[in-house]
């Protein structure tokens, strides 16, 4: 009988740190993403941002006559 119990609060205590292992992964996981979408967002906007000037820079080159 000591034999099972001792199985069992081995298997316990591997329950937990593996649970407490995957909590703190999936915290770092959550983290990760949220500066990956950051970085996306950042990313989307410095692209539009930079072909919105083009643009507008190329109206402006053509408006006075000069080419680009």
């Amino acid at each position: 009988m000591s034999r099972l119990s001792v199985l069992r609060f081995g298997l316990a205590s591997w329950w937990w740190v593996a649970s407490g292992s995957l909590c703190t992964a999936h915290h770092h996981l959550q983290i990760s993403f949220r500066r990956l979408e950051w970085s996306v967002v950042a990313s989307v906007w410095l692209q539009v941002s930079v072909s919105s000037l083009r643009s507008v820079l190329l109206r402006f080159s053509q408006a006075t006559g000069s080419g680009a």
